[in-house]
């Protein structure tokens, strides 16, 4: 996990291992305790998913090559896992480095079941196949009007 000086510098978050190939630490809201925390945990991570602040100190990630920008979203170990076995060909999916935005995740909603999570891969697998300088700015395009325009899928 998380160091205790990460607590330190970055309160509001803490971090989280995903992914099978590498460890890659993707930082969430750090969960408080106390009536007065509850308070503060419901404004500023409604704040901070609203605006998509949230996403932030995934940049730190970029910023230090353990991501990419552009790339299929990094997913739990624990689902990995469980995914590789349900899912023939799911682990085509970490033949790049996994992103903070993607092409599922700007062209389906959110995937709460199996289906969903096949009709990503195949997102996910084209995004792989035919990567491109226009595909990448196609999805930071998306990406940036999603994220101004509050439209989220």
């Amino acid at each position: 996990m998380v160091k205790n000086s990460w607590r330190s510098i970055l309160p509001l978050f803490y971090g989280r291992s995903c992914c099978k190939t590498k460890d890659y630490f993707i930082f969430f809201l750090a969960p408080r305790s106390g009536v007065n925390a509850l308070i503060a945990n419901f404004v500023s991570s409604r704040f901070l998913r609203n605006t998509r602040l949230d996403e932030v100190p995934q940049l730190w990630n970029v910023l230090t090559g353990e991501m990419s920008l552009i790339g299929p979203r990094a997913e739990w170990v624990r689902l990995v896992n469980d995914y590789e076995q349900q899912i023939p060909c799911y682990h085509f999916r970490h033949l790049v480095k996994p992103g903070i935005t993607g092409w599922a995740q700007v062209s389906y909603h959110y995937g709460e079941n199996l289906e969903d999570t096949l009709r990503k891969l195949e997102y996910d697998l084209y995004y792989i196949r035919y990567f491109s300088f226009v595909l990448d700015a196609s999805i930071m395009l998306k990406t940036i009007h999603f994220m101004l325009f509050g439209k989220g899928r």
